[in-house]
């Protein structure tokens, strides 16, 4: 088994010798190093633990075989002038396909221009072709070869300017730099202060996602539901009884719940939505890092140059007036993007600055504490933030941090419609119902 990092943590990646304990399969899982927890990329639980994009399974005693561990070469991760260089050219490379505009159109409220100025990008299966240079028999196999140490090369970029990308690997197979995302989707690039590209996140595709169907207590150890197919929120499942594995019932439902007279019931959850750009789990690969998304208004990030070496010109920051701190990404652009057409105009030129999850809300507070001068603080948490514990929770240890550390006014917002301020302002609602803001500190 080869071992990698996360982080600073080892793992161990399964294969054909030592499957996933957990879906027997040769690849994409991994386990820890103690073979004491699998990370199962496959078999997904909402009511489990999660790292990396994989549920954690504990493991009571491993059915693992005698393990030889041989290390997979990773990367540091690249200079941000040249993370920004290379992602600029995926961009461009990749495009955006007419499915993924129209999504990010209808669903989403932008416009083309909008879109192609955030640098989204289709990660598919056909667009993924374009970096193949050509393809080649060699001892009766084909051999691909990339074109991307001659696209670097060509924009005054050395060769091997993929090493430490998050998404690129090595094929020593092939002698040949890929990029290979784990999964098909929508690319959401991540910002720094400058305007930087430094990563970025995946809104997964709907043909990519996985469901699990949960049976209630009840029914745990006496049935299980299988969800065969998902075509427009629409949930083929089948209905098996222990132990002979028998059919009870299958049918097909747009519900995300559904009770039987015989006092089953089941819920459909499906696989996280968002995964971040990585191939830490790959030869010469680099794992993401989890950083904070700087999303600029439209006129803003339009004033972001760069020089040839992906050097940022211009400190976009000094151009913003005021700061929402928000979670994930793609919320932060949509927010972003719709406060100059919204009630919210009244702040003038405003920084929307996103976190991956409530839990990283630290990593937000520092960079609020370090590279801003905004006197006040508008919080944006999901609104979900007064039945929710855990994100109330996180939300008061920020508002505390943020005071006790800068002294900073601090605001949390409220609205009557939608999960998130970016629902909010999408919304016909927007444009009669208030936003409120609480003040918490001045």
């Amino acid at each position: 088994m080869k071992s990698f990092k996360i982080g600073k943590s080892s793992f161990l990646r399964v294969d054909k010798a030592n499957p996933c304990p957990i879906c027997q399969k040769p690849d994409w899982c991994f386990v820890d190093t103690k073979l004491t927890k699998a990370y199962c990329c496959r078999n997904f639980d909402s009511d489990r633990p999660t790292f990396a994009g994989a549920t954690v399974y504990e493991l009571s005693g491993s059915t693992m075989k005698n393990v030889e561990i041989c290390e997979v070469s990773q990367e540091n991760i690249a200079p941000t002038n040249v993370l920004h260089k290379v992602y600029s050219l995926v961009i461009t490379l990749f495009g955006l396909t007419d499915i993924h505009v129209s999504k990010l159109m209808f669903a989403r409220g932008f416009t083309v221009d909008q879109m192609f100025l955030r640098g989204y990008t289709s990660f598919t299966k056909e667009t993924l072709k374009k970096q193949i240079k050509m393809i080649q028999e060699i001892d009766g196999k084909p051999v691909g070869k990339t074109i991307w140490e001659d696209l670097f090369e060509e924009n005054g970029l050395p060769r091997d300017a993929w090493k430490g990308v998050p998404g690129f690997w090595y094929s020593e197979a092939n002698q040949t730099p890929i990029f290979e995302p784990s999964t098909k989707g929508i690319f959401i690039p991540n910002r720094n202060e400058w305007g930087q590209i430094i990563g970025g996140q995946i809104r997964v595709d709907e043909s990519e996602m996985k469901y699990i169907a949960k049976v209630n207590s009840a029914w745990a150890n006496k049935a299980k539901v299988i969800i065969k197919n998902v075509d427009r929120n629409k949930y083929q499942y089948s209905i098996y009884t222990f132990p002979d594995y028998e059919l009870l019932a299958e049918g097909v439902t747009d519900k995300k719940r559904l009770t039987f007279e015989n006092g089953l019931s089941f819920t459909i959850k499906s696989s996280a939505k968002y995964v971040w750009l990585s191939t830490s789990y790959k030869e010469h690969g680099c794992g993401a890092k989890n950083v904070p998304h700087y999303a600029f208004p439209d006129s803003v990030l339009a004033q972001a140059k760069f020089d040839e070496q992906g050097k940022a010109r211009v400190h976009l920051l000094s151009k913003c007036q005021n700061v929402i701190v928000t979670e994930g990404l793609l919320k932060g652009d949509i927010i972003a993007t719709k406060i100059p057409e919204s009630r919210l105009n009244k702040l003038g030129s405003t920084l929307v600055i996103s976190m991956a999850g409530v839990n990283s809300w630290k990593q937000v507070a520092n960079a609020l504490e370090i590279k801003t001068k905004f006197d006040t603080v508008f919080l944006a948490f999901d609104s979900d933030f007064q039945e929710n514990d855990a994100v109330f929770n996180n939300l008061e240890k920020m508002i505390e941090y943020l005071h006790k550390n800068g002294g900073r006014t601090i605001k949390v917002l409220t609205w009557e419609v939608g999960k998130g301020l970016d629902d909010f302002l999408l919304s016909k609602e927007s444009l009669n119902q208030k936003i409120t803001a609480h003040l918490f500190y001045s």
